[in-house]
């Protein structure tokens, strides 16, 4: 996951690569099928599932409001297909941050 605050905006968005186990698992629990992979990722039943599994996650680890990802984008391909991570499987955030860019203004859009 890939998560980006503006210093201008009040929250954080981020970006999520599901692992094949997860699309498995969330695909289940939602009921939409995983055989076309863009499909699912745009579809908004596993946007809330996940989203719901991160404000639990949040609620436990007694995150701070500003600490929240309000909205996310589920990423259709590994950040690895986008060449996005250093030899050492690290998130080059600033390559990250530029090609997300338009994704990230649209996240933003109604969070103000």
């Amino acid at each position: 996951m890939f998560v980006y605050g503006d210093s201008f905006k009040s929250c954080l968005v981020g970006i999520v690569v599901l692992d094949e186990d997860e699309i498995v698992q969330i695909s289940q629990e939602s009921g939409v099928s995983a055989s076309n992979r863009e499909a699912f990722c745009n579809d908004p039943k596993v946007n809330k599932l996940i989203m719901t599994r991160l404000d639990a996650t949040a609620v436990t680890m007694k995150m701070k409001g500003f600490e929240k990802v309000r909205k996310i984008w589920i990423e259709p391909k590994t950040f690895q297909d986008h060449d996005l991570v250093t030899a050492t499987f690290k998130l080059k955030r600033n390559v990250a941050q530029d090609h997300y860019k338009p994704i990230v203004e649209k996240l933003y859009v109604g969070l103000d």
